[in-house]
């Protein structure tokens, strides 16, 4: 029994002498602002510059069937982050964009009840470009020492400037077959360029994710993905500014055919031409750190 109160009062001992040793540690660190009492620093605001490109386009269908093809662009920008807490805040930025879309799509019609038929191809190539400002809601998820983990949604209101980029370029081959005629078939190949009429605002829906590595102290490097998805129609409401193209009765084949340009003349996008990017993303970030209070206290008394 004596033996057995002797160890305890040994291991009490040891464990209590342990315990004085951490205390001045502990007072060193509260002077730093790393106590247990209150949080560590972390970094608060951060300013980034950053580049974007991949899938960036225009989405929409057409009245004779054809649907947009996929077009490349990109940009870049600025942005402000501040973290209300380590693993969360808020990112607001400026950014420039390119869009790119198109269509390509072969037509065959016979124009009324008059037997002309004409058939062919057309290729309609878009362009944009958008100053866009975000807003994401944004969280941070510590990995280790070098490594976060980053994931953010929010949206994005962008504005056109057609008067920079925004054109619309139609190239149109066929054919056109006359009954009764005893001339032959005779072929068309014409280009016609037009400006795009684009509503000035835009929303898009957004996110982001990807991975934060500290480069030196408060200096960080992301490399990640994102998409973006309008929710509102680009083009002008009335069917007149969705045309594809703004035929003529002499701007195709021959002197124009009447059934030709009546075609194409009411050949005009439907529904919505709506935003769409999705691609990749790097940036590279300056960061400053919060300060603990008892760390300010420190500070403000010496």
């Amino acid at each position: 029994m004596k033996k057995t109160t002797l160890i305890l009062l040994a291991i009490l001992l040891a464990v209590c002498g342990s315990a004085q040793d951490k205390t001045p540690d502990k007072a060193q660190s509260a002077e730093g602002g790393g106590s247990s009492g209150s949080p560590p620093p972390f970094n608060r605001h951060n300013i980034s510059v950053y580049g974007i490109g991949g899938i960036s386009t225009m989405l929409y269908s057409t009245t004779f069937g054809g649907n947009s093809d996929i077009g490349f662009g990109g940009g870049g920008g600025l942005g402000y982050g501040v973290n209300f807490i380590p693993q969360l805040g808020i990112y607001i930025g400026v950014e420039a964009m390119v869009l790119q879309g198109g269509i390509n799509s072969n037509f065959s019609e016979t124009y009324g009840n008059t037997g002309i038929n004409f058939g062919g191809k057309l290729a309609a190539a878009q362009s944009a470009l958008y100053v866009q400002a975000p807003l994401l809601l944004q969280t941070q998820l510590t990995i280790n020492d070098n490594y976060q983990f980053c994931l953010a949604a929010g949206i994005k209101v962008g504005y056109a400037l057609p008067q920079v980029l925004g054109q619309s370029s139609t190239s149109i081959t066929g054919n056109v077959t006359i009954p009764d005629a005893s001339s032959s078939p005779f072929s068309f190949d014409e280009s016609i360029n037009n400006n795009l009429s684009l509503s000035q605002l835009n929303l898009a829906f957004t996110a982001d994710i990807g991975i934060r590595r500290k480069i030196i102290d408060q200096l960080y490097l992301y490399a990640g993905g994102y998409v973006d998805y309008g929710v509102m129609d680009i083009r002008k409401p009335n069917a007149a500014n969705k045309n594809l193209i703004n035929a003529t009765s002499e701007s195709i084949g021959n002197g124009g055919i009447t059934g030709i340009n009546d075609f194409f003349s009411s050949s005009y996008i439907k529904d919505k031409t709506k935003t769409f990017a999705f691609g990749f993303r790097m940036s590279m970030a300056a960061c400053a750190r919060a300060r603990s209070p008892e760390h300010a206290a420190t500070r403000v008394v010496s």
